[in-house]
């Protein structure tokens, strides 16, 4: 048989040959079966979304024997020569889970024996396959994407396996290069048992050729289906799987197409598994390539024994001696009694007050929650329960949870209601006594200008009215306040006035903060009235803080003629002269009420009235 003749009709699944011109070479991966850390909670060769519990670790040994994975044929013949002829197994897997939704797994490969042909066509003529040698090493981290719990049993996982390049490469167990593989895994379980699989992911690798076989990158797939059989330690586990190459084979000579497109492997194993005690699964099984690419054996058998709890280590979380596996009441203790201690679970409910007795300090007597299962009582039969009544050996009324009213005063109001329950006062007041602060003989409550002494007929105001009255946005006085001439010197007429002003400043506490502003007529020059005007309100002001109001709710600013209150356009003689006289005034602006700013478009809670009233 003429070698030269010879040509590759597989390409391995995973791994593309060196790039050569003229001959090929044994530096790539053979393999495409992978087995999975975990088994048991992963199916075969493919990654579920289940992932291991914290801090759980798995660990296992998958042996797969293959026979005839690498096979070469004559160009126009069915003569073959077996490259690969047998090879022997046997993986190292561990895993450990990590917060519940990620894993990591370690694959460790060790070909136990291998044998095969003469490799003269991958440039070593005489020599053969060694019979023991080191695959890469597969390092896969998963995270769960969605969980099967959240989505009616579908659930997802997202795996990345790294390939570490410590494989022989003289034996087609190696790459000689790191590869990485981000793969996306699909599932849905049922209740049952029932389960499938779905992973597909995309393997980066160099571009490399040999002959007329060109491999780079690769896109990889794989399904699977657990099936229940009706005894629940034993299911039937299988797996088809495959690659697709993203380069083209190379056109040689009279190659056909149809030769060069069985490059792309597709093997399909299946078998039984068997959940023993101790969290042990135990895998036994057979496959076969279905076509003839390089990797898909013509035979493939597995066997393997590992150890993967599922979920959450069993635990006794109430330390009562019963693991929660098979404690019914895994977070209550059992109480040790001799009555039912098997089931796990702390005694009946004696009392029937649906608190078990272990938490019911009266367990013989129903009871209530609040009372830790001891019944109510109500010692002083005013109808409120000891638990909730404030004066449980007094009388009580349900306004004061079960005390007794009280009015010290005397006045007929009970305290509870008494705004003043120390001073006799009446209802009108809510319990507080009735004030005549202008000693007019009509109390403030009923008094519209209660600052000033007035007529009954008047609601308590002056024949002439009040002198000052607080409105929404100002203090409003009736009166003008005098200066001297050019001067900011207050007159001693307006002292009356301003006292008054005072007065109403004291009684409204809610008023914080008032801006006092001066103006001027049109008389003198524009920077004399405005300095004038500023002196003024500043005089103003240290008036107000000589009676005793705060600095700190004061403030002054003069506008000088800025802002006549009169339009003086026009006018002659008399009506100039009252006109500039309402120009020359002081403003009492509201700038703050209870510590909030307000502008003269707000509306503040004071609203215009003829009395100043707390």
């Amino acid at each position: 048989m003429n070698l030269k003749n010879f040509f590759l009709v597989c390409v391995a699944a995973l791994l593309p040959g060196v790039a050569m011109a003229q001959e090929a070479s044994t530096d790539f991966q053979l393999e495409q079966f992978e087995p999975q850390a975990a088994q048991g909670i992963n199916m075969l060769n493919l990654a579920r979304s289940q992932p291991l519990a914290h801090l759980t670790p798995s660990a296992g040994l998958f042996l797969h024997f293959a026979k005839d994975p690498l096979v070469l044929r004559e160009l126009g013949s069915d003569e073959t020569e077996s490259v690969v002829g047998n090879q022997l197994k046997a993986e190292i897997l561990l895993g450990l889970g990590l917060f519940d939704i990620v894993d990591i797994g370690l694959a460790v490969p060790l070909v136990m024996f291998q044998d095969g042909g003469d490799l003269g066509q991958f440039g070593r003529t005489g020599a053969s396959i060694d019979s023991f040698a080191l695959s890469d090493i597969r390092l896969t981290p998963k995270i769960r994407l969605i969980d099967p719990e959240w989505a009616a049993g579908f659930g997802a996982a997202l795996l990345v396996p790294v390939y570490i390049p410590v494989g022989d490469t003289d034996s087609f167990n190696s790459d000689g290069a790191i590869r990485a593989e981000p793969r996306l895994a699909l599932d849905w379980a049922h209740d049952s048992g029932l389960a499938v699989v779905a992973n597909a992911g995309f393997q980066l690798r160099p571009k490399r050729e040999a002959r007329n076989f060109v491999s780079g990158n690769v896109v990889k797939w794989g399904a699977g289906l657990q099936i229940p059989v009706g005894w629940e330690p034993m299911k039937v586990v299988s797996s088809v799987f495959g690659t697709i190459p993203m380069e083209d084979a190379q056109q040689l000579g009279s190659v056909s197409l149809d030769e060069l497109e069985r490059g792309n492997p597709i093997e399909a194993v299946g078998g039984l598994q068997f959940q023993l005690p101790a969290d042990l699964i135990a895998q036994v099984g057979a496959g076969t390539g279905l076509n003839a690419a390089v990797g898909s054996p013509a035979l493939r058998l597995f066997a393997s024994l590992s150890y993967t709890p599922f979920g959450e280590k069993d635990v006794d979380t109430d330390g009562d001696g019963l693991l929660d596996s098979v404690d019914q009441c895994p977070t209550e203790p059992e109480d040790i009694d001799q009555f039912e201690d098997e089931d796990g679970c702390p005694d009946p409910d004696n009392d029937g007050d649906n608190i078990l007795d272990v938490d019911d300090s009266c367990p013989n007597e129903a009871g209530i929650p609040e009372l830790q299962g001891c019944p109510p009582v109500d010692t002083d039969g005013d109808g409120f329960q000891d638990h909730v009544d404030k004066c449980p050996n007094e009388p009580g009324i349900e306004e004061l949870e079960g005390c007794p009213a009280v009015d010290t005063d005397g006045d007929g109001i009970f305290d509870h209601k008494d705004k003043c329950p120390n001073e006799p006062g009446i209802e009108e007041l809510e319990g507080c006594p009735a004030v005549d602060a202008d000693g007019d003989g009509i109390p403030d409550h009923k008094d519209k200008c209660p600052d000033e002494p007035g007529l009954p007929e008047l609601e308590g105001c002056p024949k002439d009215g009040p002198k000052v009255v607080v409105t929404e946005t100002e203090i409003r006085i009736s009166e003008t306040i005098y200066f001297d001439t050019g001067k900011a010197t207050i007159q001693a007429r307006s002292f009356n006035l301003l006292d008054t002003v005072a007065f109403v400043l004291k009684r409204h506490s809610k008023i914080t903060g008032v801006r006092i502003e001066g103006h001027t007529d049109d008389v003198g020059k524009d920077a004399s009235n405005l300095e004038l005007s500023k002196a003024r309100a500043k005089s103003v002001r240290d008036y107000l803080v000589s009676k005793g109001i705060e600095e700190a709710r004061l403030s002054s600013e003069g506008f000088g003629e800025s802002q006549p209150k009169a339009d003086i356009k026009g006018l002659r003689g008399k009506d100039l002269r009252e006109a500039r006289s309402l120009n020359r005034r002081v403003e009492f602006r509201i700038t703050e009420i209870d510590g909030k700013n307000v502008e003269a478009s707000d509306s503040v809670i004071i609203k215009e009235e003829t009395t100043v009233e707390e």
